[in-house]
């Protein structure tokens, strides 16, 4: 049986991701809404629609053809743990700007949200911003650290 907070989520990244209706974001994200783990450095909170249609745009803006596929989602009352993969060919903007235009990258992450009146109040997020980096060039993996 799908839960609210299932259905909730579920649309967030069809639509407001994946279909880039960056409209939704004030039906589906609450005005007191914070989201941890998104915003510079990936250790910030990003707080209500405006700050994180911000944060959408901005990511959008470095990516083409950027799309959030949902793997699983586990739910339980007003709790919905997403794992997701994430997938675009990058743009060569501010993120990493000797990278190579047009790489495609792959990403993990999950996203634990909280839900009430149908809207998310609360995300907690958890991403692989390192792979991602060293898909685009940027730092060289663990292993070589290690040598």
């Amino acid at each position: 049986m799908t839960t609210a907070s299932e259905t909730i989520v579920r649309r967030w990244f069809a639509e407001v991701w994946n279909a880039r209706d960056l409209d939704r974001i004030p039906e589906l994200w609450a005005p007191n809404g914070i989201a941890h783990g998104l915003a510079e450095g990936g250790a910030d909170d990003v707080h209500g629609p405006e700050e994180f249609r911000r944060f959408v745009e901005t990511m959008l803006s470095e990516w083409d053809d950027f799309r959030i596929d949902v793997q699983d989602v586990i739910a339980d009352g007003d709790r919905a743990a997403v794992r997701w993969v994430a997938q675009g060919s990058y743009k060569g903007a501010a993120l990493a700007p000797d990278a190579p235009k047009g790489q495609r990258v792959r990403m993990t992450g999950m996203t634990m949200a909280r839900v009430a009146n149908g809207q998310i109040v609360e995300g907690w997020n958890n991403w692989d911003i390192m792979g991602m980096m060293q898909q685009l060039g940027g730092p060289p993996a663990v292993a070589k650290l290690l040598e």
